[in-house]
Formats: C-alpha cells, sequence, structure tokens
C-alpha cells in the first residue's frame, strides 16, 4: 500500500513539476520545483510553504502541505501532499471562475485543471469522476465512476479518515 501511495504521490509530483516546467520554457528561465524524500522525514510531520514565481506579467502562487503521520501502534505510516496553484495577471486579477465548488451554480461544480478553474455540468451515472462533488444529485463518486444508490462509507467509495468507513471498513488509497 505504500509503494502505491509513493508512486501516486510521484506521479503527482512528476505531472505538476511538467505543468510548471512548460509555463517557465514559453516565458524564459527555469526554476524547478524541489523534491520531497518522504522516507527521510521524521516519524509524525507537517510543513506548509507559500512561493510567487513572477512569469512575465503573471505571477505563479503555489501553496504547498507536506504531511507524514506513523501510527505508534501498528507503525503503519500516511504520507500525503497537497499543491494548490493558482495564477494571477499582472493587475492581480485571478484567471479563475471558480476558487472551490460552491463558487459554482447548482449542478456544476468547480474543475482544478490546467491553472484554470472552471465551473463545469455536473457528470452522469457511470462517468469517471475523482471526487463526489463532480457526479450529479445524491450519486457518488465509487471506484472512480460516478453512481446511484451507494452511501458513503460503503465499499468504494472516497474517504478522508477511518471515521468514514462503515464498521469492517478501512480507508485506503487507491489508484
Amino acid at each position: 500500500m505504500l509503494r502505491e501511495v509513493e508512486a501516486l504521490m510521484e506521479d503527482t509530483q512528476h505531472k505538476l513539476r511538467n505543468a510548471v516546467q512548460e509555463m517557465e520554457a514559453e516565458e524564459e528561465g527555469a526554476k524547478k520545483l524541489s523534491e520531497v524524500n518522504f522516507e527521510n522525514l521524521p516519524p509524525n510531520y507537517h510543513n506548509e510553504s507559500n512561493t510567487e514565481t513572477r512569469i512575465g506579467n503573471k505571477t505563479v502562487q503555489t501553496h504547498q502541505e507536506i504531511d507524514k503521520v506513523t501510527d505508534n501502534k501498528t507503525g503503519s505510516t500516511v504520507f500525503s501532499e497537497t499543491v494548490i496553484t493558482s495564477i494571477k495577471d499582472g493587475e492581480n486579477k485571478r484567471n479563475h471562475e471558480c476558487i472551490i465548488d460552491e463558487d459554482c451554480e447548482t449542478g456544476k461544480y468547480c474543475q482544478f485543471s490546467a491553472f484554470e478553474y472552471k465551473c463545469q455540468l455536473c457528470k452522469t451515472q457511470h462517468t469517471p469522476c475523482s471526487r463526489d462533488v463532480e457526479c450529479c444529485g445524491d450519486e457518488l463518486c465509487v471506484w472512480g465512476r460516478c453512481r446511484k444508490s451507494t452511501a458513503r462509507g460503503e465499499n468504494g467509495t472516497i474517504c478522508e479518515n477511518q471515521q468514514d468507513c462503515n464498521p469492517g471498513m478501512c480507508c485506503a488509497f487507491q489508484k
């Protein structure tokens, strides 16, 4: 399970690094994002950082949070990294239609991709998803697809911690 978590985090870091490098190549100069070796961090670690990079008349703002939590009883370790990137133009106006899902009207969600945050129509049943809010109505994102007749805490539903799961189930990272 830890290998899958590490692979997922490395993939996320790789995609973000590539996106930033492409933007910088268009405007000149290159500033590489530093890599974090999670294995070398202390057992219980938390760090937040904010950076601003000027590219032409735009400012790329990046907020990064890194957590490593080790369960003292089981010895299991959970790694997490959250990176939020936004772009402001020279007049300090954000190039976003939305910032959070609640900024969008009913039946839409805020899609955070390609450095542009846009309100998108909700997805119908059996459509690929990565968050519950992407699915229409009372549907949930189950095993990466919007589905009806499913309750939170059941097998394949999205959880953030063990308390989100039904008895006999556990919250686990899944690609």
